[in-house]
């Protein structure tokens, strides 16, 4: 089992990735490609990277209600930006297990616990995708992506709600049982979330999924192409579930692929536009997040890799 976790799984990421990007990319032409990236209005992309800079401030704030702790919100970001980072350049997400090393390293706090929260927040922000989901079903005239009906996106994302509640309860019995002093820390962040803590962190979480919706709009008046609210949206939620799917860190290739081939099928867009459009969606904030999470962790003296030595 272990042999097919460190080998297998990564392989069969590696080519999942590479077979997207070759899918993505194989009718490309290279002049035509770059003429329109020198063409794009790049005050609209700085202004994505702003609002995405934004969003990790509210996403530390939301961590600390969490928490329910008062941690310097300046270190929650860093952490945060470190996470992003680890995310995009390791495999299997193991950015979320360093910020709990990273913050439990900091306090007197359980890693395992701190770890229970992340989990939430990612609850949180498919919670927060299902409520997209079921906005884009309202307000959309367009009710296939990919020849795939719109209900079946938020059922997919209702199992996965359901699977992040199953493992708590699971997890829960089995601490009872088998594995009390290993997990209990970790179910606690479950069973310590008040009311008030899950509303507050939805409020926040509407919050930085409203600038995520609003940055696909913004990349694409980059590129001159002014379409509907609703077509922004319907970009976000896919390219949003594609970050389930096994591939390289980032979603190298799934990503690509899952919205070129969206963006064909809604035809929103001049076909010259999809290549150009998905490299600068998907490149400015994997360059953004990955730069500033490099520097805290590998230069800031504060908090980082000096902090693990």
């Amino acid at each position: 089992m272990k042999y097919l976790q460190k080998t297998i799984v990564p392989i069969i990421s590696v080519i999942i990735s590479f077979v997207c990007i070759y899918f993505a990319y194989r009718k490309i032409d290279f002049n035509l490609f770059f003429q329109t990236l020198s063409k794009a209005n790049y005050l609209y992309i700085i202004l994505a990277s702003i609002l995405l800079y934004i969003t990790i401030w509210i996403r530390a704030l939301r961590w600390n209600i969490i928490l329910d702790k008062k941690f310097d919100l300046y270190n929650l970001f860093k952490i945060q930006m470190i996470g992003y980072f680890a995310n995009y350049t390791l495999p299997l997400r193991v950015g979320e297990l360093l910020k709990s090393v990273l913050l439990g390293s900091r306090s007197n706090i359980s890693k395992s616990y701190i770890f229970g929260t992340i989990v939430i927040e990612r609850f949180l922000d498919m919670f927060i995708l299902l409520l997209m989901i079921s906005i884009a079903l309202l307000i959309s005239p367009i009710g296939y992506i990919n020849e795939v009906p719109m209900y079946w996106y938020l059922l997919i994302v209702f199992i996965i709600l359901c699977l992040f509640i199953m493992l708590f309860k699971i997890l829960k019995i089995i601490r009872n049982r088998f594995l009390k002093n290993l997990i209990s820390n970790f179910i606690l962040a479950y069973e310590k979330l008040s009311f008030n803590q899950f509303l507050y962190s939805n409020l926040l979480g509407i919050v930085i999924w409203v600038i995520y919706w609003i940055n696909v709009d913004l990349i694409f008046r980059a590129f001159g192409a002014n379409v509907e609210w609703y077509a922004s949206l319907l970009i976000l939620i896919v390219s949003s579930i594609t970050l389930s799917i096994p591939s390289l860190p980032g979603a190298l290739g799934t990503f690509h692929l899952a919205v070129t081939l969206t963006l064909s099928s809604l035809s929103i867009v001049d076909e010259n536009l999809i290549l150009p459009f998905v490299t600068i969606l998907h490149g400015y904030g994997y360059l953004l997040l990955t730069i500033i999470g490099f520097y805290y962790f590998i230069i800031d003296k504060d908090i980082g890799i000096k902090q693990l030595i």
